[in-house]
């Protein structure tokens, strides 16, 4: 928040004479700037702007599409629903870069060869863009961001087409996977919160979505001439940073643990496990069914791209808060023999589609779905070890 503000309140000094239509003198260059992956969670895609440098002009500024406000009234629940809106900033460079020299994280940039008309094309397009009627835009993470939004001022204003180089084909989840692996926690609530959509392959236009591939694929693009777009790539911050979660035991540690201590209760015969049990089971279910409330909420009431339809429903069911209270009581009820088997059958169905590829999931998923299956049937379980 206070980097935003910084941003802010340097922008408004700098630009307030940013007028679209003012001539760019024949020494200006546009400068396409990408910065690694940072620390905080809004961060660990990376960040994307455009730098104009005017010597003639003494002229230094960045033009940044991703401010946004955490003090912005209900900034939360807005942004769960997709309802957030960004802005397009212009603040001078040291301003920019002083955050990045600070934190320790990787900068590059890329100088546009573009011809001056298609200079000014681009300057004017975005001192456009920058009137107050014009910078707010409603951001979609995948389709509609800092990213993006350059991508497509560059390729409207560059003067000829751009070519790129083809390169394998990802899917939106494996390139969100790609930048979570040191986040192992929210990659897994990611990958829960993601449907099917999620599966689907990006083309080589979309994945540029992403700052890394913005940076790579500019890298190798060209223009009609066969000239490339960005002769060369210069670090401006060489960082030290690898940015990860404090939190350091897998996600995996604690559902292999109730897992194993459930087999180990049933197979064992420890005295009272059927009390641990239903007290086990009641905290999962509680456990589950929060997580299909977010899965539900962000099915039908987000417009988020790539959460629908999810298959994680089937396990993580919202009435399966309902029946942990029941379920606490120790009062076995008609209508929970019958939600156990409706809860099983659905559950047998997610790992059929899982085997069937109909949506990747989190093995972690996967585990989650089969504890609940475990404490579902426990007592048949019990059973079958001959108790």
């Amino acid at each position: 928040m206070k980097r935003l503000l910084f941003f802010i309140v340097l922008g408004f000094f700098t630009v307030t004479t940013l007028i679209a239509g003012n001539r760019l003198s024949s020494k200006a260059e546009f400068y396409l700037l990408n910065a690694a992956p940072g620390d905080e969670l809004y961060e660990i895609f990376g960040h994307s702007a455009m730098r104009l440098v005017d010597d003639s002009t003494n002229t230094d500024i960045v033009f940044n599409y991703g401010l946004f406000s955490f003090t912005s009234e209900n900034f939360i629940w807005c942004f769960m629903q997709g309802l957030t809106d960004y802005q397009l900033g212009v603040q001078r460079f040291d301003s920019f870069i002083y955050y990045y020299q600070n934190s320790l994280t990787s900068v590059w940039q890329q100088r546009l060869n573009l011809s001056p008309v298609a200079k000014q094309k681009l300057y004017d397009a975005l001192a456009e863009n920058y009137k107050i009627e014009n910078r707010f835009y409603r951001y979609n993470y995948f389709f509609d961001n800092c990213a993006t939004r350059l991508r497509d001022q560059i390729a409207k204003n560059a003067g000829s087409n751009l070519l790129f180089k083809s390169h394998k084909a990802y899917t939106f989840r494996q390139l969100v996977n790609m930048h979570t692996q040191t986040w192992p926690w929210t990659r897994v609530g990611i990958g829960i919160l993601l449907g099917w959509q999620a599966d689907r392959s990006a083309t080589l236009n979309e994945t540029m979505f992403l700052p890394m591939f913005l940076r790579d694929r500019f890298a190798e693009a060209t223009n009609t001439n066969g000239q490339l777009v960005c002769p060369e790539t210069q670090t401006v911050i060489d960082g030290t940073k690898f940015p990860g979660e404090d939190i350091k035991w897998s996600p995996l540690a604690l559902p292999f643990a109730v897992l194993l201590a459930l087999v180990l209760f049933v197979i064992l015969r420890v005295e009272k496990s059927s009390r641990v049990i239903w007290v086990s089971r009641s905290v999962w279910l509680f456990l589950t069914g929060a997580v299909g409330v977010l899965v539900v909420f962000f099915w039908f009431f987000s417009i988020h791209p790539g959460l629908r339809p999810n298959i994680n429903v089937l396990w993580a069911m919202p009435l399966n808060i309902v029946a942990a209270g029941f379920y606490l009581g120790r009062t076995v009820k008609p209508w929970m023999q019958l939600y156990k088997k409706v809860a099983s059958g659905f559950i047998l169905l997610f790992l059929i589609l899982v085997v069937l590829r109909v949506q990747t999931v989190p093995f972690e998923g996967i585990v989650a779905a089969l504890i609940t299956l475990v404490l579902l049937q426990s007592e048949r379980l019990k059973k079958l070890a001959g108790k």
